[in-house]
């Protein structure tokens, strides 16, 4: 099954009919691309050419182009949690985990000091079970 907003990217669609539209998974944004062969400006990489200059302002201020723009702070907290959590599976999962490796993603320096605050009761029940102190 084909997820929707890629069905929406491949249609060559463009904003203002000259823009091609994408998604960066970084910044979770809609973003256009310039046009133009030596322009290498996206809207969310702040640079632009004197012929796409004034579209990028425009798309960036006026439409609402991000995750964030349709969410409550409790519900960006609960996304961005889910995001890492995606990251942390893929990683865990890559290594020939079963689950996410708590200790291991620490002893890697992938968990930073936010993501020990945010996973701090995953993290206690892991030390708890099965490691005695070893996360600090």
């Amino acid at each position: 099954m084909k997820i929707m907003s890629n069905d929406i990217l491949e249609d060559n669609r463009c904003w203002k009919g000259k823009f091609k539209v994408e998604w960066c998974e970084l910044c979770d944004t809609a973003i256009i691309v310039c046009p133009e062969e030596n322009c290498t400006a996206t809207s969310c990489n702040c640079t632009s050419c004197e012929k796409c200059h004034e579209e990028m302002l425009s798309f960036s201020k006026v439409v609402k182009v991000g995750v964030y723009d349709y969410l409550t702070d409790e519900e960006i907290e609960i996304y961005r949690k889910a995001r890492r959590l995606k990251e942390f599976i893929l990683y865990s999962i890559h290594d020939g985990d079963k689950e996410i490796d708590w200790l291991k993603l620490q002893e890697d320096g992938r968990l930073c000091q936010n993501d020990l605050t945010v996973f701090q009761k995953e993290l206690a029940k892991v030390v708890k079970r099965n490691h005695g102190d070893r996360l600090e």
